[in-house]
């Protein structure tokens, strides 16, 4: 290593390590919430992460880049979902899909 590179980890490590303070005390916060709300908090996380996601793909994209994500994330959750729970959780999934839909109309 020369000391060029030693110098540039040095400022690399001086810079990150603020964020990884904030980043540990954070997740000390979120280790010391109870398990329900910890989830509740992962879960709304999630939501917008995916929602904004799609967002970006959609304006990047257009309607078409938008529909083969959002099919490609459906497909993912019911994969993930039918080998943790079974696939009659995700017919079950699907019923409440159409009674959602269903209420919109």
């Amino acid at each position: 290593m020369t000391g060029a590179s030693a110098i540039l980890r040095l400022r690399y490590a001086a810079l990150l390590a603020p964020r990884r303070r904030a980043s540990l005390l954070f997740m000390g916060a979120i280790l010391e919430m109870p398990p329900e709300v910890r989830t509740a908090h992962f879960s709304r996380e999630l939501d917008r992460f995916v929602i904004e996601a799609l967002r970006a793909v959609k304006r990047q994209g257009g309607e078409q880049a938008f529909n083969r994500t959002a099919r490609d994330l459906v497909i993912s959750v019911c994969a993930i979902l039918a080998y943790e729970r079974g696939t009659d959780v995700v017919v079950g999934m699907f019923d409440v899909i159409e009674r959602v839909l269903a209420d919109e109309q």
